[in-house]
Parts: structure tokens; C-alpha cells; sequence
């Protein structure tokens, strides 16, 4: 009976599915890095001169890299717009550092499209509406978009059963559900977008997470 017992514990043992393996990094991502750390550094100076009220170098008085810094779009939620791009690029960063390749990759690419998509919001208004442009504006849009081009090009080959179309399905409602906000909170100050934006944040994780879940389990 002990034998027949073992044997039987051994074939239950066998027939179990083993532990899903997942790739992981051995090196940061070096050049997603290098441009987050980029980023920071042109939004950290747009931050600080900001908070210093000082000018910032080769913007005139009445230049227009000096409209667009000093127009209402240039804040947030009562924060410099670029304090946000900051606390953007600083993630990324962060993220550059995540071993599990496939945790990387949805972390990076989340924070980069949400980016990319609140650059072109900005750039569009600058261009449209203020008529003026900011080069430094400008250099942080080119570096998002870099961003954005290269996670994207870098997505893992072991998420076999991912779907763009079924992907962008749920992020892109969410970003323009987040643009909707921006702009409300911008051309309504006294508007209370706090708490609408933090349930904009638990429905953002949440796509991710459902959705990395649904392509994992696959």
C-alpha cells in the first residue's frame, strides 16, 4: 500500500501544471533610461525656475517660449505643468530598473502612452490657441515620443496572445477620459477634478492589471 501510495502521490505530483516562468532582465533598460533621465532633468529646470520665478534661459520677456510658460495651460491642478511631466519621466526611470520583462514592459509603456497623449494635448493648444511655441516644450514632446516609439518596439515576444486592438480598447477611453479633465481643470480652476482624476488613476491600473492578467493566463 505504501508504494501504491507514492506511485500514486508522484503521478498527482506530475500531472500538476508547473509554475508559470517569466523572462526576466538581466540589465536595466539603458536606453529607456537615458532619455527618462533626459526628460527629467529639461522638466526638473522648467520646475525650478518656475519656483524661483526667474526667467528661463533664451526666453525673452514677451517671447514666445514666455507666453506659453506663463499662460494658464502651463499649470495643473494648481502645480507647473512641467512638475508633472517631471514625476512622468522620474517613473519611467523607476521602471527602467523592473527585472520582470513583462511587468517592465506594461509599467513603461502605460506611463509613456499617457505622456505622449498629454504632450500632444499641450502641443496642440500651444500651436492652435496660444500661437506661440516653446522649444523647451517642444524637446520634451520629442523625448516622450521617442519614449513611447522605443517601449513600444521593445514589447516582450513572450506576450504571444496580446492584441493591439483589444489593448487600445481600454487605454484609449481612459486617456481621453484623463484629457477631458485636464482641459476642464484648466479653463475651470474652481473645478474639484481631484477626486475624478484619482478614479481616472484606480480605472487606469485596473485596465492594466485585467488586461495583463487575461494575457498572462493565456
Amino acid at each position: 500500500m505504501g508504494k501504491k501510495a507514492q506511485a500514486k502521490r508522484q503521478r498527482q505530483e506530475t500531472a500538476k501544471p508547473s509554475a508559470p516562468v517569466y523572462p526576466q532582465r538581466t540589465s536595466p533598460n539603458w536606453p529607456l533610461l537615458v532619455l527618462s533621465l533626459i526628460g527629467a532633468a529639461l522638466a526638473g529646470y522648467l520646475t525650478w525656475t518656475e519656483w524661483r520665478g526667474s526667467m528661463v534661459k533664451g526666453c525673452a520677456v514677451g517671447s514666445s517660449c514666455d507666453i506659453v510658460l506663463s499662460s494658464r495651460w502651463a499649470n495643473l491642478l494648481g502645480l507647473p505643468t512641467s512638475l508633472w511631466g517631471l514625476a512622468a519621466y522620474v517613473t519611467l526611470a523607476a521602471t527602467a530598473f523592473i527585472k520582470r520583462a513583462d511587468r517592465h514592459w506594461w509599467a513603461a509603456w502605460i506611463i509613456a502612452f499617457f505622456g505622449l497623449v498629454y504632450s500632444v494635448y499641450l502641443t496642440t493648444v500651444s500651436l492652435t490657441i496660444i500661437r506661440a511655441a516653446c522649444p523647451y516644450c517642444l524637446s520634451s514632446f520629442t523625448i516622450m515620443a521617442i519614449i513611447f516609439g522605443l517601449v513600444t518596439w521593445q514589447r516582450p515576444a513572450t506576450l504571444t496572445s496580446f492584441s493591439w486592438p483589444r489593448w487600445l480598447a481600454k487605454t484609449a477611453p481612459v486617456a481621453a477620459a484623463g484629457e477631458t479633465v485636464a482641459v476642464r481643470v484648466t479653463v475651470e480652476p474652481n473645478w474639484d477634478g481631484f477626486g475624478v482624476l484619482a478614479k481616472l488613476v484606480v480605472e487606469m491600473a485596473c485596465t492594466a492589471c485585467a488586461t495583463a492578467a487575461e494575457t498572462l493566463a493565456a
